[in-house]
């Protein structure tokens, strides 16, 4: 009997199975998470992947100025007579084209230093947002006094331009844009780009009257 017992407590251990020998569980570091700039963020404002602000408000300037160039080379031949002519659906005749440019010259300069710089006086009512070109040149001053008004609003925003540092470049406008002007170096991009739709349109005009093609043929 004691013998029979013995066997069956044999077979009972023998049927028990083994534990599982206990295995640490590896925890895997997470990994290193860094912080990335998309791609139409402003960059940083004391540098922005090794380049000075200095060199970003240079090049933003060639630009303006490369852009107001092109506008000269448009309004090239237009004499007295054709300076308030309008094409069909194009009313903004020369005149209006370079006092408008001259009155938002003036707009992203104050975007940029906040010193309030006016454009000559009648301009905004005459080339402001809002205002309708008229074809009757008795309306509107010389076609020679607006394009040196629009030379001296070039200066005048240039200078703004160049008061940029490392902390103001990507400073908040210096007025209320409505959220269209970004930054005060975003200022001088629109002001670049506002150039070129208005250079559109006297290539428009230019065509129009049967002036000569400024680019190519």
């Amino acid at each position: 009997m004691a013998k029979t017992l013995a066997r069956k407590g044999k077979k009972k251990a023998a049927a028990k199975p083994a534990k599982k020998s206990a295995t640490k569980k590896v925890v895997k570091a997470p990994k290193k998470i860094t912080a990335r700039r998309h791609a139409n963020a402003p960059m940083g404002r004391a540098k922005s992947n090794g380049v000075e602000a200095g060199a970003i408000r240079d090049r933003a300037v060639a630009h303006l100025k490369y852009t107001h160039d092109t506008v000269n080379s448009f309004i090239k031949g237009f004499d007295r007579s054709q300076a308030t002519a309008q094409a069909p659906g194009n009313p903004n005749h020369v005149i209006w084209t370079l006092g408008h440019l001259t009155t938002t010259y003036h707009w992203f300069a104050n975007c940029i230093d906040g010193k309030g710089g006016r454009p000559p006086e009648n301009y905004e009512k005459l080339f402001g947002m809002g205002s309708k070109p008229s074809d009757n040149p008795a309306e509107y001053p010389s076609l020679e006094e607006v394009t040196q008004a629009f030379a001296d609003a070039c200066d005048r925003l240039t200078a703004a331009a160049q008061s940029l540092t490392q902390e103001t470049i990507y400073a908040a406008p210096a007025q209320d844009t409505q959220g269209w002007i970004t930054d005060r170096h975003d200022a001088l991009l629109k002001a670049a780009w506002h150039n070129g739709w208005h250079i559109g349109q006297l290539a428009s005009l230019r065509k129009s009257l049967g002036l000569p093609a400024v680019f190519g043929g």
